[in-house]
């Protein structure tokens, strides 16, 4: 019985889920970060580690598709 006749996803659809998870909350994270910054409460080195997870997250999602294209 396959997973299509089960339901179930696949591993690489759920991982992919995940990533897409974390990378929406990693966009709310340096949005927040910006909005402190330039009220003054927070210095540049948060919003930078913000921007540098966000950035890290999109190459890590870009490697997951490029590497696991062909698998289903």
């Amino acid at each position: 019985m396959s997973a299509a006749e089960t339901g179930m996803i696949s591993l690489k659809s759920f991982h992919l889920f995940f990533i897409y998870l974390a990378l929406s909350l990693m966009l709310f994270t340096l949005a927040w970060t910006g909005r402190q910054m330039m009220a003054g409460r927070l210095d540049m080195g948060l919003l930078a580690a913000a921007g540098a997870l966000f950035v890290l997250g999109l190459g890590y999602l870009f490697w997951f598709k490029r590497r696991y294209k062909g698998l289903r």
